[in-house]
């Protein structure tokens, strides 16, 4: 079931909703291939999860993370800057 629920398609882009080691293969509304890779030791050690959003062109697109309501003090960086990381749960 993992594979249904991993990383979910949405009508502006893709939800990403498991954390772990992993590689997955999907596709916008569009049609445009998107593979999302995952170095992760999540839940065990520190929690950091690296993220790898990889397109065949440049493309703009919405990659919304699920945030456990148990994580109050998720912290997201894109290229090295912070951005607002939303509310838990």
């Amino acid at each position: 079931m993992l594979s249904e629920w991993a990383v979910m398609r949405g009508d502006d882009g893709l939800v990403l909703n498991y954390y772990g080691p992993m590689t997955a293969n999907v596709s916008l509304t569009d049609g445009t291939p998107v593979t999302i890779a995952q170095e992760a030791e999540y839940p065990l050690g520190e929690g950091r999860v690296a993220i790898s959003v990889d397109t065949p062109d440049p493309k703009r697109f919405i990659l919304r993370l699920r945030l456990p309501a148990w994580s109050p003090t998720t912290r997201v960086t894109v290229a090295g800057q912070t951005v607002p990381a939303g509310r838990p749960g």
